[in-house]
């Protein structure tokens, strides 16, 4: 049975134009409105609190279709007017879910997302209404085959045509009804601009467009009735939903201009409330800027003749739209900036604030110098109101005039700190910022922003003003009256608490951390306010490098290690530490008479050393200096000692009665295994257990990397110093024996005799040593040292470049932290603030080394070769000039 169509609906001029001409389409169209009179009323149950989608909001989206085409009837034919009055009354049926399709979702969301099943049955709803949302549009073309009575008559049997109903057009009506939820381009990409089926031709994107401006028309009390909204008790996203609709207060949007060929769309409304007011705003500026493109598709027959801008009379008492607006594409510029391409963090948006709040009082405190009876104390905070849903960046600095606000703050890219009026002021202060983007950067905290500010000039007016991160448009208020009188002067920018807690910060105390951590104190005073007022406590480096050449000044404190080591520079072991290392040397070979069989230890080769030295110190003045080094060589079984100190007894002899001392003498021969400011080694990798070293061999052949990844608790390393490329395989397997020949003193078999041979290539290390010409004391030196925390301020302002490590250090001199601020100008970074430029990165570590390094020559208990070659390492490698 064919329901009787609503009075309204049936009254419209198409309706009725249909009806007259084609009984067959005016019966489907009744038919279809009855399955849409039923099935549309089943959408609260997924979407309660979402604002009316019931079969009225179809009638009026017909109706709108029908004022921009009632007078011209006659130019389009009778299908395509019944398929606009079909995709009016189909358009929001994909919004409805059945109990059935619902849990299909859930188990659907649970296999893409592991944390929907955690999530509570209000998020999992919200969730599924936010997905159905975005896709009710293309869903219509399921609800299209769905049955719709007892004897399993689909939908789409009722959007035919032609004269035995053969044309199936249900597609193009489902695809029709997906393009309310589109945009243009997918408009131009998937409907034609005319089709012809039997008698009938139609154009499936005038329709599209003429359905999507009488969807886009339906805003007002009717859609989002005001007695509904206060019983439902409707709360986030859906609140403003709501509320947008009841200020809008004309039924009738669509009228005739005075020439009778242009229609006007207009909005009439009042509204005191600044979030709806803008919201209002934003949503007309997106229908207009699409409308400017959809009805460019419409030409000739089909042309929509609406004009442009829309008429936007929406009255307040509290504020005003002004001529203000940012003066580049805002889409663009928001999408650069909080896209995270510049701003790798959506904290740096209150960074940005932060540091032209530091610009700002910096400034007044310079302006008020030559005020000997000012009282001026720079002041800077953070407010959290989470009852008012604000928090606040404020400060009591120089403030902007409305001069100022036009010409630079609204201006993006052009900063009121690089211009001619800032040079000329009678200022000596460096502002932080210059590009002119800090503030659009808040939008990555809070989509809406209400910004006070009052000029620190005689006379100036308190201006405050709102804006919306989705509108090019500035709202300003009328009445001049401060939420926060407590400063004379100065800026006041308000954001959303819901928006960055927890968004941005997961609670208001790791708001207060990051400030600590962002900043040190620097002749302001932070108040963080969300109880009571109470200043941060900033930290502030004590130490104060100066760099004379440049006449400039920087704040550093630094740790070292509590293992400090003072011998870093003493002897040649040191390279090594703990490690047993090995040196291979024929050169005195010939000069020996007992062939050597195995390579020498360095710390044995030490040890020799030691025992003639102190043997030589017994002896001094009885001119057995030749008798004593014959007894230690018969006593050492250091192969490389022997043979060494045998070709060289007489100027060993000569060494030690000229400097009552021989050591220095044998750190030169060690020394001589430096070359080109690097000592070069070998490790050997070795497993102990036999079956194990052939499993490792095995591996070690196929994949080096993997092999000695997956046997690190096994591998003993051989490390060899020698003259040649590489040592000879047996010195290996003779090191490898006398290594465990120290480890096992039961006299049991040697661990490694399987080794026959050693078949594994070197493992090549090497590491730079810095060495006075003028002795053999060293250091030893670390390349890229990441090992130090480092934190680099610029002018109070944490800067977290990550490019930032020291390119050498010394080893021995373990250094854990390093806090450093660079007070000059000099320093630059880039667009984002988050990393230095490559010159001055370069600069910035050459000062951070300079400044910790020199502290430790002038603090430590060096020796006078130690802080030499101190002097040397940072000439060498980081272009200390002598000053």
């Amino acid at each position: 049975m064919l329901r009787k169509l609503d009075q309204t609906l049936a009254k419209y001029e198409m309706v009725k134009y249909v009806q007259d001409n084609d009984e067959d389409l005016y019966s489907n169209i009744k038919r279809i409105y009855g399955y849409c009179y039923n099935i549309l009323l089943e959408i609260p149950q997924t979407f309660p609190n979402y604002t009316i989608h019931d079969i009225n909001h179809s009638i009026r989206v017909i109706g709108y279709m029908n004022d921009l085409i009632k007078d011209n009837l006659e130019q389009y034919s009778c299908l395509h007017i019944a398929i606009m009055i079909f995709t009016g009354l189909l358009h929001d049926t994909g919004m409805v879910v059945s109990d059935a399709e619902k849990q299909e979702l859930y188990a659907d969301f649970e296999k893409k997302d592991d944390s929907f099943k955690n999530k509570t049955e209000m998020d999992k709803l919200l969730y599924l209404q936010e997905y159905i949302r975005k896709r009710h549009g293309s869903r219509v073309l399921k609800v299209i085959e769905q049955k719709v009575n007892q004897s399993g008559t689909k939908l789409k049997e009722y959007l035919s045509t032609g004269e035995t109903g053969a044309y199936d057009i249900s597609g193009i009506v489902g695809s029709i009804c997906q393009a309310h939820t589109e945009d243009t381009d997918w408009l131009i990409q998937n409907l034609d601009d005319e089709l012809v089926y039997g008698n009938y031709k139609f154009n499936p994107k005038h329709i599209a467009v003429l359905l999507r401006i009488g969807d886009s028309l339906d805003i007002d009390d009717r859609r989002a009735p005001y007695i509904i909204y206060n019983m439902l008790k409707i709360k986030g996203y859906s609140e403003e939903e709501w509320k947008m609709h009841i200020p809008v207060t004309n039924y009738q949007k669509i009228s005739k201009a005075a020439d009778g060929n242009t229609y006007i769309i207009r909005f009439e409304g009042k509204c005191n409330d600044y979030i709806i007011y803008q919201k209002i705003n934003v949503y007309i500026n997106k229908v207009e800027t699409w409308l400017q493109k959809d009805i460019a598709l419409c030409k000739e027959e089909y042309a929509i003749n609406i004009r442009l801008p829309i008429e936007k009379c929406i009255r307040s008492d509290e504020f005003e739209e002004t001529e203000l607006s940012f003066s580049l594409n805002y889409e663009q510029i928001t999408k650069l900036l909080m896209g995270e391409r510049i701003y790798g963090n959506k904290k740096d948006g209150l960074r940005e604030l932060i540091q032209n709040a530091i610009d700002a009082v910096l400034l007044m405190k310079d302006l008020e110098s030559d005020n000997r009876h000012s009282t001026y104390t720079p002041t800077i905070g953070i407010e959290i109101n989470k009852a008012d849903n604000t928090i606040a960046v404020f400060d009591n600095g120089v403030g902007m005039s409305e001069d100022i606000l036009k010409q630079y703050f609204f201006n993006v890219g052009n900063s009121y700190y690089e211009s001619k009026e800032f040079t000329n002021a009678r200022t000596s202060y460096c502002p932080i910022g210059h590009f002119g983007i800090g503030f659009l950067s808040c939008f990555m905290l809070s989509s809406r922003i209400t910004l006070e500010t009052k000029h620190y000039t005689e006379n100036s007016e308190l201006i405050r003003m709102s804006f919306d991160k989705e509108s090019y448009d500035v709202i300003k208020y009328k009445k001049k009256k401060r939420k926060n009188d407590r400063l004379p002067q100065g800026t006041i920018i308000y954001m959303d608490y819901n928006q960055i807690i927890p968004n941005v910060f997961p609670d208001e105390k790791s708001i207060k951390q990051y400030v600590q951590e962002l900043l040190i104190e620097n002749h302001y005073q932070f108040i963080f306010h969300n109880s009571i007022y109470s200043p941060i406590k900033l930290k502030r480096p004590k130490l104060i490098y100066k760099k004379e050449k440049d006449k400039e000044e920087v704040e550093f404190d630094y740790k070292v290690a509590p293992t400090y080591s003072y011998s870093f520079l003493n002897t040649i072991d040191s390279f090594f530490f703990d490690k047993e290392v090995f040196i291979s040397d024929n050169r005195y070979r010939d000069q020996y008479n007992q062939a050597i069989t195995e390579p020498t230890s360095i710390t044995d080769f030490i040890e020799d050393v030691e025992n003639l030295n102190n043997a030589l110190q017994q002896t001094k003045g009885q001119k057995r200096v030749l008798k004593t080094i014959n007894n230690a060589i018969e006593d050492s079984y250091t192969d490389l000692f022997v043979s060494f100190t045998m070709s060289h007894m007489l100027d060993i002899e000569e060494y030690f009665n000229r400097y009552g001392n021989v050591e220095e003498y044998y750190q030169s021969y060690l020394s001589s295994f430096i070359n080109n400011n690097e000592l070069i080694w070998y490790e050997y990798p070795l497993v102990q257990d036999s079956n194990r070293y052939h499993l490792f061999q095995e591996a070690y052949e196929k994949n080096p990397e993997r092999a000695l990844m997956d046997y690190a608790h096994e591998i003993i390393f051989l490390p060899f110093i020698c003259k040649e490329s590489k040592p000879n395989p047996k010195y290996i397997i003779n090191a490898a024996s006398l290594y465990y020949d120290t480890l096992d003193h039961n006299g049991n078999e040697n661990p490694v005799a399987y080794l026959d041979q050693y078949p594994f290539r070197p493992i090549r290390r090497k590491v730079k040593i810095l060495r006075k010409p003028s002795n053999y004391q060293f250091a030893v030196l670390l390349e890229q040292y990441h090992d130090c925390q480092l934190q680099t301020y610029l002018k109070g302002i944490r800067v977290m470049d990550d490019n930032l490590t020291l390119s050498y250090a010394i080893k021995g001199i373990d250094i854990d932290s390093i806090l450093i601020n660079f007070k000059s100008s000099r320093y630059r970074l880039d667009v984002s603030r988050t990393n230095f430029l490559p010159e001055s990165r370069e600069e910035v570590i050459k000062t951070i080394a300079c400044a910790v390094y020199g502290d430790i020559r002038k603090k430590r208990k060096l020796t006078k070769e130690e802080k030499e070659l101190i002097d040397l390492f940072l000439q060498v490698y980081y272009d200390k000039k002598p000053e």
